[in-house]
């Protein structure tokens, strides 16, 4: 009897372990993780010094557009939208492909951002990147990102394209922000 117990006890319990390892699902690793992203531009000519701001939140985005007057972004336009699901997986893939690149290599050697906002200003151009609770900034000039010869400031260029795009291409009116257009 006591055979008969300890067989069909062990059979139960390798069968019970087997089944538990079955069950257990490895980390998520950060390619499954949902990204979160935020992106500035800004760029002065003549006249104005304008900025973009995009904040992705995977299905939506909120965008908006304007001035900056006297130091502080002025919103024109702004707005709430959907994204379609192939443009969620292009900004996904770029935006990961930059976290992972600023995460191996923390100091990317970029061209710095401008600080005076005048005409001769490169611009700034700054990304945050959240993937799960990690997160990463970028800081470069708009100029770099607009000539997108690295391949992090091409990564940069293909997001901004993707979210202009997204947002019908003309935010505040422009179908171009300083040489940038939408895809």
């Amino acid at each position: 009897m006591f055979k008969k117990f300890s067989l069909i006890s062990l059979i139960l319990l390798s069968s019970g372990c087997s089944f538990l390892a079955n069950e257990e699902k490895p980390a998520p690793s950060t390619a499954q993780l949902p990204v979160k992203l935020d992106l500035y531009i800004s760029r002065a000519s003549l006249r104005l010094n304008e900025f973009e701001q995009y904040k992705y939140l995977g299905t939506k985005l909120f965008w908006e557009c304007g001035e900056i007057r006297g130091g502080r972004p002025t919103a024109k336009q702004q707005q709430l939208i959907d994204i379609p699901a192939a443009v969620q997986s292009r900004v996904n893939e770029k935006a990961q492909s930059l976290f992972d690149k600023v995460v191996a290599i923390p100091e990317l050697n970029l061209d710095p951002p401008g600080t005076t906002g005048d005409m001769f200003d490169p611009g700034r151009a700054i990304a945050t990147i959240q993937v799960g609770d990690r997160k990463v900034d970028v800081k470069t000039s708009f100029d770099a990102v607009q000539q997108g010869t690295k391949e992090t400031t091409a990564d940069l260029l293909y997001i901004a394209k993707a979210l202009r795009s997204a947002t019908g291409g003309t935010p505040c009116g422009n179908p171009q922000f300083y040489g940038l257009t939408s895809e």
